[in-house]
């Protein structure tokens, strides 16, 4: 029409006068030799997915370390198989290293660490010291840790914060969560969104913390300390039980597939690339006439997912209702549980949704029947395009007394 003016399209370059990423040069590959090159007593795919219908536009390698639950050396003794051990630290600073060195040859590799980097609940007494001072009592003993993972680091790592570091979110570089791209009007592809995964977990957000507080008190005795380190998660106030004597969990059957975290990998094969999917769990879409029978408006039949695995529900929920921001979240990235996986289905129009729980640094692990029996748990995501994937550092078996005597 003569004398209106015509609307831009918004667009990334309209959006923002930022400087523009650096173009990536490394992918998978130059990624898994590293590692390989750093943790000579192995690596080993837990899962991989590659489905190019997810449409992940951002091709950036990413590299996600989930959850460290790093305290004071005093205070590991409390927490039995629920922080992090002094040996798995030399694991993390090599791991730091290798992806320093990676990053000085491509700069676009990003560096994550989703959160509960620092265990600030279990640092120092319930009541009475500061956040400032529980890190302070944190750096006296890891004050190199400390300065890798600072915001401010000529090599910055991008941080979240966690339920047990939640206080660092005062700082405005240490964020709940993040869309990658950060422009919702980039529409090449699809999105990502990185975020701890407490705020997808019903007992974070559901029960209040006096309830949370008495359950948990009074099941001391009946649930296992692992069951009841997820709970005592939601709970800033738990304090360590009176006896702190570490009791290992009994090794699976070799039958009991649920007992391993990659029940199928092999020692000959322990980096099984040839599938595009390797224990992957799939959430299907099932038709339930039962459940709305009289809805003559959108017919009998209800889509429901067939099955309900911790975070998936909620997660899923938050990625659609991103869309009302502009985003198209096809792949959220968690840790939080400590559990790696990761898990495929779809929102209720049929578009793809994928979970990445990158696991965690705490506790024991069965990883598979071949592989030394228990292992140190210390797992990483790791993401180019729509090929992501989840490894296992290293092999060491888990001994905690032996932890407690280098202390």
């Amino acid at each position: 029409m003569p004398g209106k003016k015509q609307k831009k399209k918004r667009s990334r370059a309209t959006v923002t006068a930022r400087e523009a990423p650096p173009v990536p040069v490394y992918g998978h590959g130059e990624i898994l030799t590293a590692l390989q090159k750093a943790f000579p007593s192995g690596v080993f795919l837990v899962s991989r997915l590659y489905d190019p219908m997810l449409r992940l536009s951002d091709r950036t390698p990413h590299v996600f370390i989930p959850d460290t639950h790093i305290v004071p050396l005093r205070e590991i003794e409390n927490w039995p198989g629920r922080v992090l051990p002094p040996s798995r630290t030399d694991v993390l600073k090599a791991l730091l290293d290798a992806l320093d060195k990676l990053r000085k040859a491509d700069p676009s590799i990003t560096v994550w660490h989703l959160g509960d980097l620092f265990d600030l609940w279990r640092t120092g007494p319930v009541a009475g010291l500061r956040t400032a001072d529980r890190l302070e009592r944190i750096g006296r003993d890891w004050s190199d840790l400390m300065n890798r993972f600072d915001p401010s680091h000529a090599l910055p790592i991008r941080r979240l914060y966690g339920n047990h570091d939640e206080a660092l979110g005062s700082n405005p570089r240490i964020l709940p969560r993040q869309f990658v791209p950060e422009d919702p009007g980039n529409t090449a592809g699809n999105d990502m969104l990185v975020t701890h995964g407490h705020q997808f977990d019903p007992l974070e957000i559901s029960w209040p913390a006096s309830v949370k507080e008495t359950l948990m008190r009074g099941f001391t005795e009946v649930i296992t300390p692992y069951a009841r380190d997820f709970m005592s998660a939601c709970n800033p106030h738990w304090m360590p039980p009176k006896d702190t004597t570490y009791i290992p969990p009994a090794t699976p059957k070799t039958s009991d597939r649920a007992g391993f975290v990659c029940p199928e990998l092999t020692e000959a094969d322990p980096i099984p690339l040839a599938t595009d999917t390797w224990n992957v769990q799939e959430i299907k879409l099932v038709v339930r006439p039962d459940v709305n029978p009289l809805n003559l408006a959108t017919g009998p039949a209800v889509v429901q997912d067939e099955r309900n695995p911790s975070l998936w529900s909620l997660g899923k929920i938050v990625a659609r209702e991103a869309g009302a921001a502009g985003y198209s979240v096809a792949l959220t990235v968690v840790g939080h549980t400590h559990n790696p996986r990761i898990i495929r289905g779809q929102q209720l129009d049929g578009s793809p949704f994928v979970l990445m729980d990158c696991g965690g640094w705490i506790g024991p692990r069965f990883l598979s029947p071949a592989v030394n029996p228990i292992i140190h748990n210390c797992t990483i995501g790791v993401r180019v395009g729509s090929d992501i994937r989840i490894y296992q550092l290293s092999a060491d078996t888990y001994d905690w007394q032996k932890e407690l005597d280098s202390i």
